[in-house]
């Protein structure tokens, strides 16, 4: 199923309502969205940052909860993933190799096989910094359905270089599980169409909505075109967005707006 001959892709993002520290609690809820998911033709399901684990928590409770990238949670969804045969973008604490914490999401395919493992690499505030250890380097892009797809975390996105290296690097598809919290809506409306529009590629953003602890979150979810369109949004309650990507739109958007091939970088010398 991984043949370069795949011009579309169905994806599907889920925008939740937190489960801090309730890993059986979102397992069964990725259950039903997948059995869902599955009837409207999703190949690739998306969920928040950390989302299976809880995200605001305190420091004590995610070392409890923290375990390897190949660990019980990993085989959960594993099965999850071939139970359905639909590729899952899942947030996660991750136990690093010497007992440090990350901030993390995984891409396991329609098979159960992880291909994509990324720490988060620019930390929020003390709500990250106070949990987390920072991730070194930037997410692989790596072939899904013959889709080139890579991913970022979050406050990941509000950096421009982070989505142009992934670009360069030949993503089409950037998926961003995140826990975007009120009063920061603007992110989702306007960053992450800009994004999209200046680098030409489809960007996934998967939002968490309602409360968790003191975190009010917004919501906004939004599926966007390389053309900065919109195909699909949410408000601030939980829902399941779907869209279709067109590998036809990426060229065509590409081809009228060249800013890749355009670029000089030996003029932006102080960005490397």
């Amino acid at each position: 199923m991984n043949s370069d001959s795949f011009d579309t892709l169905v994806i599907g993002q889920y925008q939740q309502e937190p489960k801090p520290l309730d890993i059986a609690g979102s397992l069964k809820q990725l259950a039903a969205q997948l059995e869902q998911a599955k009837h409207w033709g999703v190949q690739l399901l998306i969920t928040p940052e950390m989302a299976m684990t809880g995200y605001n928590i305190s420091a004590n409770e995610i070392d409890e909860i923290a375990e390897k990238s190949d660990g019980e949670l990993f085989n959960a969804v594993a099965n999850l993933c071939q139970m359905h045969s639909i590729a899952v973008v899942y947030g996660y604490a991750e136990r690093g190799e010497n007992n440090e914490i990350y901030n993390s999401v995984q891409l396991i395919d329609h098979t159960g096989a992880s291909i994509l493992n990324y720490r988060k690499t620019h930390l929020w505030g003390d709500l990250d910094r106070n949990l987390f250890s920072s991730g070194d380097v930037l997410s692989p892009v790596v072939t899904l359905y013959g889709w080139k797809i890579a991913t970022a975390i979050c406050y990941d996105l509000e950096f421009p270089e982070t989505i142009r290296h992934l670009t360069i690097r030949g993503a089409e598809l950037v998926v961003v599980p995140t826990g975007l919290m009120a009063p920061y809506s603007e992110v989702a409306q306007q960053v992450v169409p800009v994004r999209a529009y200046e680098n030409r590629i489809f960007i996934a953003y998967t939002n968490y909505c309602g409360a968790e602890r003191d975190l009010n979150y917004v919501g906004c979810s939004s599926i966007v075109d390389p053309n900065g369109l919109v195909l699909a949004s949410a408000a601030s309650d939980p829902i399941l967005l779907t869209a279709t990507l067109n590998r036809s739109v990426l060229k065509t958007a590409k081809d009228a707006l060249p800013y890749l091939t355009e670029r000089r970088p030996e003029l932006y010398g102080a960005l490397t």
